[in-house]
């Protein structure tokens, strides 16, 4: 092994930063040369990466290293998240802002275009795994929209691509960072043509595919001008970030499985060969392109986003630092709600509490009353998508998974390591958390020879950072709660897909009013609803009736009573307006007697619904307008029922 010097560029969806990696002695030593922050640009509700200040802050982070710290490095390397890209245009300049993944105008994408290609069929010509951001549905909504950056593109580069061509005039795109794409035939350096017929994209536009390690071209001159550098090589390294950080993990054999932990949670096994059935389509895992040749098997989770943005929105109150957020969250209830990370409701919403609070409310949970709960919702749910992740890798593989190694910020994560070992069941080894800039480096290290393979990458890694294992504890606790957990995403999965748009309200403890009905029933009665959950209720109406008539000049009394139970969900309309439905039923009793001393009485039950509409004043009242269809069973026909209700909340 040799010495050298070398600059990787990391780019994150929320910072960015220069590291300088210097091997010396068989040991990396990182240096953090610049930092700064990356965010979406949102302009005309459309969400874009603001490509010319990124290069601008990677030139800044060349400069600092020759000028602050007297290094000139002995090349640079750009990684990135996956799946976004920029056009260029025919005089080979940044033809716009590229869009950025959570940009909503693929929010129907995929349904469309599986018009097209069904969506088995897609994922057996891709191995990848299917959502609604990655690169197909973008190229293809630009394709069907007539994006003005699309029709003037002459070429089109991923991001990390895209930088390196700033720095050196180069059009390649890179093997992993392509392989995010959903174009590339499986573990193949070929885009699959199909596609671009299927979508009417000309395949030209896309450029060679090249190998992680391989040497692009010189930094160009007025590039060396500005920032001081000597003419020294951009490298394409494994240019996705995570598959720099996976070449980086400090393993050995193959019975471990990885988490690249930060903005998304990257779950999965390094395989020989990418992985493709219909039972991996119905888990939905990708196959993305790894280092010497290498797949990774894997399932993006959303990780450490739904924190990120809940800081940001607490931040107009307080500005927690992270540090704060974990003890707040040690001193929450433990287990009080669940939610599925990946549902898409977190993709980008306008305010995260908000969207956590309606996915409890969906679910029928407590939602979080606290930023500490709101925090701890979030590190047992991550937690819980973990361990139903590694049961869907273990089904799919021949061989046992012993220890999971987490890389990443979120390995500095102590609790969520440690919540992580609880609902996994096996060790969790944290460390290194600069993953993805370590791999950058000592990939350009292997390109300029200073490191012969990747066995010798995580060697040194081995020898120059420390980890941490945390062992399983709480095991029955957290067992118990797993099944809860698959209970949630299930009950989500059933309420999404029959009422997709729906918010649901929140219920009052208590209301207690009359019920006026009409039709078939007893007529008025006395009304009371008392909340269970946040969105459920149980609603009882108790009512009286006693009339008469004469036959054969007798007079012949009717009495009866009745009480009607439902359990109700309440969904939210507009400010003040809900609608409710439910299953319920009806029990009651009556006697009759004719004035020639004929006697009769007897029990009636019934099964009975109930769908309304109600208006909540502010002042606590509560008028609503139902129907009750009841389906008699013992002693009673069978009718509807139409009731007008006031009630009053407390």
């Amino acid at each position: 092994m040799s010495t050298g010097n070398f600059l990787a560029f990391d780019l994150g969806a929320s910072s960015g930063r220069a590291m300088l990696g210097t091997i010396l002695e068989n040991k990396l030593h990182l240096t953090e040369i610049h930092r700064f922050e990356n965010r979406m640009v949102e302009i005309d509700n459309h969400f874009y990466w603001n490509i010319f200040s990124i290069f601008d802050e990677l030139k800044t982070g060349l400069k600092k290293c020759i000028r602050d710290f007297g290094v000139q490095p002995d090349s640079i390397a750009i990684d990135t998240w996956g799946v976004d890209f920029a056009f260029i245009d025919k005089d080979g300049m940044i033809a716009s802002l590229p869009f950025a993944y959570r940009d909503r105008r693929t929010d129907h994408a995929m349904e469309d275009f599986y018009k097209i290609i069904p969506k088995e069929e897609l994922y057996m010509l891709t191995g990848i795994q299917l959502m609604q951001f990655n690169s197909l549905f973008q190229l293809y909504i630009n394709h069907q929209s007539e994006a003005s950056q699309y029709v003037v593109g002459k070429d089109l580069l991923f991001m990390p691509d895209a930088l390196s061509y700033l720095f050196c005039g180069v059009k390649k795109n890179e093997f992993s960072i392509a392989s995010t794409s959903q174009l590339l035939k499986p573990g193949q350096l070929a885009y699959e043509e199909k596609l671009f017929k299927a979508m009417g994209v000309d395949i030209s536009i896309m450029q060679e595919i090249v190998l992680p390690g391989t040497v692009l071209d010189i930094i160009k001159p007025e590039v060396q001008k500005e920032t001081g550098s000597k003419a020294i090589p951009v490298i394409a390294v494994a240019s996705h970030d995570t598959a720099s950080a996976i070449a980086s993990v400090p393993a050995t054999g193959k019975n471990w499985a990885y988490i690249s932990s930060g903005t998304w949670s990257l779950m999965g096994i390094e395989s020989d060969k990418p992985l493709i059935s219909k039972e991996i389509l119905d888990l939905n895992f990708t196959n993305e392109g790894g280092v010497e040749g290498t797949t990774r098997f894997l399932k993006n989770i959303m990780g450490m986003w739904l924190l990120q943005e809940c800081r940001r929105i607490w931040s107009h109150e307080v500005n927690y630092s992270w540090i704060e957020m974990v003890n707040l969250s040690i001193q929450a209830q433990p287990f009080k709600c669940l939610i599925d990370p990946d549902d898409t409701s977190f993709l980008n919403p306008a305010n995260m509490p908000e969207a956590i609070t309606n996915y409890c409310l969906k679910t029928g949970q407590t939602p979080p009353a606290s930023h500490g709960e709101f925090v701890r919702c979030i590190y047992e749910s991550l937690a819980m998508k973990y361990r139903l992740t590694l049961d869907s890798i273990k089904s799919v593989v021949d061989f046992p998974i012993e220890k999971v190694h987490v890389i990443g910020g979120g390995a500095n994560n102590e609790l969520l390591c440690q919540y992580s070992a609880n609902a996994l069941e096996i060790p969790v080894i944290a460390g290194p958390t600069e993953a993805t800039a370590i791999g950058n480096i000592l990939i350009q290290a292997k390109a300029m020879k200073a490191i012969a393979s990747l066995e010798e990458i995580r060697e040194m890694v081995g020898n120059s950072f420390e980890t941490k294992t945390f062992l399983p504890k709480d095991s029955s606790i957290w067992k118990e709660q797993f099944q809860r957990f698959k209970k949630i995403i299930a009950i989500s999965l059933i309420i999404f897909f029959l009422l997709p748009n729906i918010s649901f309200a929140q219920v009052e403890n208590h209301a207690l009013g009359l019920r006026f009905g009409a039709g078939y029933g007893l007529g008025t009665e006395i009304s009371y609803q008392h909340g269970l959950s946040s969105v459920n209720r149980l609603e009882l109406n108790l009512g009286f009736n006693s009339d008469y008539e004469y036959v054969n000049d007798f007079r012949h009394d009717y009495n009866s009573w009745a009480l009607v139970g439902f359990y109700q969900w309440v969904w939210k309309i507009d400010k003040g307006f809900n609608w409710y439905a439910g299953p319920g039923g009806k029990m009651g009793m009556w006697n009759s007697m004719l004035y020639n001393s004929r006697y009769n009485n007897g029990v009636f039950i019934a099964a009975a619904g109930d769908i309304g509409i109600e208006y909540c004043f502010p002042a606590k009242i509560q008028v609503a307008l139902d129907a009750r269809p009841e389906i008699g069973l013992i002693n009673h026909g069978s009718g509807l029922n139409i009731g007008l209700s006031v009630r009053y909340q407390f």
